[in-house]
């Protein structure tokens, strides 16, 4: 009749094979099996450690619509002033071939063409809102529609919105949100924080008359190119930022718009030191803060 084989399976990894007519190869095999589940645990594990450092906190929207890249340092690059906080912390939208600039005034025409027109009541509105989830949001002086970022919940129904192409933020009822669809997602979110490089305030805080100077200098939400080059990465409260010097070309002598803010008594030179390092990954200290962010 031949042999019978039976295995224990709970004394697999002991080296013991507990078979009625024991072969070597069946050892072996047994040797084999436990050395592929061990290599497919360790592959498992550096896989969610991965994500979970480079991916914790980001919805699968998000992945979809990642940031703009930066140009490398030793180049200008034309650029938008689209929203500004102060000369610490403003935002930019980078300027490139006339299809690019094309792109996000199709979306945005798009975008205000399928959420203004007449449908039901619980057509693409969003079932769970959650932080972090990027949605489709009206803008309060305007009759667009924009890609938002959810930052926040508010009193009497309110949503905390940071609109990702320009930078502004904004309070917007719940049921105004709108799921997007997907090929709202496809283009990089076009805002980009950013620091002015080579000036500090005169005392803790920028003065309202340098933040409407500054404004001023760079024609904010006017639309009007400036030329901008990345010098260094400055650390500030908003987090890791590219620190630009700006360029005024469009008179007849080019404008620096940090030497302008200084002469006008509006600030003074920088005297913190900032790195000249671009990482592609964040720090571990930055990295161990984001993951006990999210797990609380």
């Amino acid at each position: 009749m031949g042999y019978i084989y039976t295995v224990d399976c709970q004394h697999l990894f002991r080296g013991h094979s507990f078979i009625k007519g024991t072969h070597d190869w069946v050892y072996i095999a047994n040797m084999a099996c436990g050395c592929l589940l061990l290599f497919y645990f360790l592959v498992n594990f550096f896989v969610n450690c991965y994500h979970l450092v480079f991916f914790s906190g980001i919805t699968s929207q998000e992945q979809k619509s990642r940031l703009m890249p930066l140009p490398d340092h030793s180049d200008y690059f034309a650029v938008f002033i689209s929203a500004v906080e102060h000369p610490g912390h403003f935002w930019m939208q980078i300027l490139g071939s006339p299809s690019k600039a094309l792109n996000l005034d199709i979306l945005m025409q798009s975008m205000t063409e399928y959420f203004s027109r007449p449908v039901d009541g619980e057509s693409d509105k969003v079932s769970c809102i959650r932080i972090g989830d990027i949605v489709a949001a009206p803008f309060q002086h305007d009759d667009n529609w924009y890609r938002a970022k959810v930052v926040g919940f508010l009193d009497e129904g309110l949503v905390d919105v940071y609109y990702v192409d320009y930078g502004d933020n904004g309070s917007v009822h719940r049921e105004q949100l709108k799921e997007l669809r997907s090929d709202f997602l496809g283009l990089p979110h076009q805002a980009t924080e950013c620091c002015l490089a080579g000036v500090e305030p005169l005392n803790e805080f920028w003065s309202e008359a340098a933040i409407d100077k500054f404004e001023e200098l760079t024609y904010c939400a006017q639309w009007k190119p400036l030329m901008a080059k990345v010098l260094s990465y400055k650390s500030t409260e908003n987090g890791t930022l590219p620190s630009l010097e700006l360029v005024d070309t469009n008179k007849e002598e080019d404008i620096l718009i940090a030497s302008k803010l200084r002469e006008s008594g509006l600030a003074i030179k920088e005297t913190t030191q900032v790195s000249d390092e671009h990482t592609l990954f964040p720090s571990i200290n930055e990295t161990a803060k984001m993951i006990q962010e999210n797990a609380e």
